[in-house]
């Protein structure tokens, strides 16, 4: 058997505007100059973009676009914590559809080696959507539950053969 460094340049962060994002989102960019990602994807998935009749209706004035709307939210969550890793680039990307095919066909697309996903702690199990990601992924996926310790040592994942 043997071990081969595995580096991960693209990395799918998956969010749901959940109160774990924020950590999600502190930590990933705490740990990105330590192991070196020259890109991240935040990927938020909803039904739909369409705004609901009955609400355009009430509010005819009201124009912005849902899904800039949500990028505008992931930005401002994001700038809190993006002090460290200024030379980390990032995209923000709003897809519709299913939560699940979403996060996959965008993984294949951007071609990541690692999606992570928040997995809450008071959960014993993965929730749907994060057990067939986990299943059905081109790549490899970590699931994120809390706090990373402080380290300034280098983090690596590693394959093996």
């Amino acid at each position: 058997m043997f071990l081969t460094r595995y580096e991960i340049k693209r990395l799918i962060i998956a969010l749901d505007f959940s109160d774990f994002d924020d950590k999600l989102i502190e930590n990933i960019f705490k740990m990105s100059n330590h192991v070196g990602i020259e890109q991240l994807y935040f990927v938020h998935v909803v039904k739909t973009l369409d705004m609901p009749g009955s609400i355009a209706e009430k509010y005819p004035d009201l124009i912005a676009p849902q899904d800039e709307a949500i990028k505008n939210q992931i930005e401002f969550n994001i700038q809190k914590w993006n002090k460290e890793a200024v030379e980390t680039r990032y995209d923000i990307d709003v897809l519709e559809g299913n939560i699940t095919e979403g996060i996959l066909r965008w993984a294949q697309i951007k071609n990541v080696g690692l999606i992570l996903l928040g997995h809450k702690a008071n959960r014993t199990s993965l929730g749907v959507n994060s057990g067939k990601i986990a299943k059905l992924a081109p790549c490899s996926v970590g699931f994120f539950s809390g706090q990373m310790p402080d380290t300034n040592k280098k983090i690596g994942a590693y394959r093996f053969l």
